[in-house]
């Protein structure tokens, strides 16, 4: 994404906002620009303009930057890297001061760590206010204020700025950053916080049992919501206890010790009368809640109705790492139980979206992605027997990775007890890193549906696939699979990332017919009313196809009814219309169909007859 010039922006009419910003900005994904916002930029700059602002200190202003990880999204922004970042958030009318002050102060937290001097101001339109965020708090200052700031900067960042958010600055593990966890140097996403509030309200009300869910893929922010609420609840004085189902790591007994109020202890640790622990605490938390045992389920069950007691169970069914947890299925159980409750993390927060999207490719290669995805972080690497294997394992441990092995049985052998198992996909549950290294062998294959499945694995009731998206799902910011002895994996993995390198390639080329396109589907709105021979059957628009061929992109075979339909269109638009810049747009349309599809040529031949 490329920074734009807000006061050439705020010369055009509004209709053509949203188009010209995109052109300016290049962003990968298209920014509908909201009319208030557009009028509030235009006033502002207006009134910067006034005073003297010159054109020159408009430059470099990042509009509507999202952290796609989060959904964290910031009006204006202009950084001068390691010296000063100015944050400039748009109100077309009042919301309270109040709120003006929260979001300020976490546009502070994502900022902080890009320069030493954050500047934060919000502009309201009704009443032309500026408002700036201060040690103090929030303060009503001139324009006067605002200019000040714009002529500090010497140098400004002009491209790239989402390369600087990197997951570790703002996304914490309780488990792996228990020191920031325990200072609250982080916050919670708009999601996870109203179903904290929904929580905590619900369960400090009286002293009645309640059951309740917090269920959410690998990434979505289970570990660290429930936590958050474990924290909440143990500051009010209320005894609580952590049940993880797993090994217990450093930062568990970490936290252990540093926690008031709160025992963490393995689920284990309830076999027998081990139970008895559970009649000392008020409020039960289990997290990684798909991996307990039904006994260990039913005994946190019965003393929580038993004893007016509340349970919070965090899980996800896709995270069973075996046979038997599957068949045990604790989150189906839990829908049984009477007044049980669910709430449910729907936005992945942790896994970079690119991670993500890989992972989903690879886990099954049908789930290809819709549209451009950035595969430069994930590593695709092949060696040809176990040595080669260790000398890339040991070369990547160097650059930081943290390569994770398959948990190994005790009993029989196979290839994956000859490779580093500091980190197993049982020691890591609950855990995330920023590199992350995982092999793949002859262990895998992918089936006839194009799944990926692994053979048998040497403790029967374990599932090699369960356990490489155990795996996968911890890395946050970069990933390396690496395959060993099996060209076939290596070509099908390779080729996820080949295809989107052609995706790009596409991409860079694009910009001058999507123009073309823009204008030519402004003209159908108009011409489509004038020509009878448009029946509902054909009334996929220009840009409907353009929209299909975007998101299939390159290499995929095109639904023949988005094909025959459009150019049933140009047809009609050609035989009706004589201009010369229709016939020059309709020209570039078919070529970029032509190019496009592959498999249109012949039919494409109509449009001269």
């Amino acid at each position: 994404m490329k920074a734009i010039n807000i006061y050439t922006y705020s010369r055009i009419q509004e209709d053509m906002a949203t188009e010209f910003e995109n052109i300016l900005s290049k962003r990968s994904k298209k920014l509908k620009v909201k009319p208030q916002e557009f009028d509030a930029i235009r006033s502002l700059v207006n009134m910067l303009s006034g005073i003297g602002v010159e054109i020159k200190d408009f430059e470099n202003f990042f509009l509507s930057f999202t952290i796609e990880q989060i959904g964290k999204e910031f009006d204006l922004i202009k950084l001068d890297k390691d010296n000063l970042v100015l944050s400039i958030e748009l109100k077309s009318e009042e919301v309270g001061v109040e709120a003006i002050q929260n979001q300020l102060e976490k546009n502070r937290y994502y900022l902080k760590h890009l320069a030493p001097d954050v500047r934060l101001y919000t502009f309201v339109e009704t009443g032309k206010k500026l408002y700036k965020y201060t040690s103090k708090g929030l303060q009503l200052v001139g324009v006067g204020d605002l200019k000040d700031t714009m002529q500090l900067f010497q140098e400004s960042l002009g491209e790239n700025l989402e390369s600087l958010f990197q997951a570790n600055s703002y996304l914490i593990s309780p488990l792996n950053s228990h020191q920031k966890f325990m200072y609250g140097d982080y916050f919670l996403t708009n999601q996870q916080h109203d179903i904290k509030k929904k929580i905590v309200d619900l369960i400090l009300v009286n002293d009645k049992e309640y059951v309740l869910g917090i269920k959410g893929k690998a990434g979505t922010g289970k570990t660290l919501l429930l936590y958050d609420i474990i924290k909440e609840i143990a500051e009010r004085g209320e005894n609580c206890c952590l049940i993880h189902s797993g090994i217990l790591c450093d930062g568990h007994r970490i936290l252990s010790v540093k926690w008031d109020n709160v025992t963490i202890f393995s689920a284990k640790e309830l076999n027998g009368d081990g139970v008895e622990n559970l009649k000392r605490y008020q409020f039960i938390f289990v997290d990684e809640s798909q991996r307990i045992y039904s006994s260990t389920f039913e005994k946190i069950i019965k003393e929580v109705i038993s004893e007016s007691k509340t349970v919070i169970f965090a899980y996800d069914y896709a995270q069973s790492l075996s046979i038997t947890e599957e068949e045990r299925n604790i989150p189906a159980k839990l829908q049984k139980i009477d007044g049980f409750m669910e709430y449910t993390l729907s936005d992945k927060i942790r896994t970079s979206k690119e991670i993500a999207s890989f992972t989903r490719t690879m886990m099954n290669l049908n789930n290809r992605a819709r549209g451009y995805m950035d595969y430069s972080d994930i590593d695709v690497l092949f060696a040809n027997n176990i040595e080669e294997a260790k000398r890339l394992i040991n070369l990547y441990d160097e650059k930081g990775y943290i390569f994770i092995s398959y948990t190994q049985s005790m009993y029989y052998r196979n290839s994956i007890d000859l490779y580093p198992n500091n980190y197993d996909t049982h020691h890591v549950i609950g855990q995330e890193y920023d590199k992350v290294m995982i092999m793949m062998d002859k262990n895998f294959i992918y089936d006839k549906e194009r799944r990926i499945q692994g053979k048998e694995h040497p403790n029967p009731d374990l599932l090699f696939y369960k356990l490489l998206y155990q795996a996968i799902s911890r890395a946050r910011e970069k990933l390396c699979v690496l395959i060993v002895e099996n060209y076939k994996l290596f070509s099908d993995i390779l080729n996820i990332k080949f295809d989107m390198l052609s995706r790009y390639q596409y991409k860079e080329n694009n910009t001058n017919i999507t123009l073309s396109v823009k204008k030519l589907n402004r003209l159908t709105k108009s011409i489509k009313d004038k020509l009878s021979e448009v029946h509902d059957n054909y009334s996929l628009t220009i840009s409907e196809t353009v929209d299909m061929i975007n998101d299939e992109l390159m290499g995929a075979e095109l639904k023949k009814k988005v094909i025959r339909n459009g150019i049933k269109l140009l047809k009609i638009i050609q035989n009706e219309l004589v201009s010369e810049e229709i016939y020059e747009l309709i020209s570039k349309y078919c070529d970029y169909v032509e190019e496009t599809t592959r498999t249109a040529n012949t039919e494409l031949c109509l449009l001269g007859d």
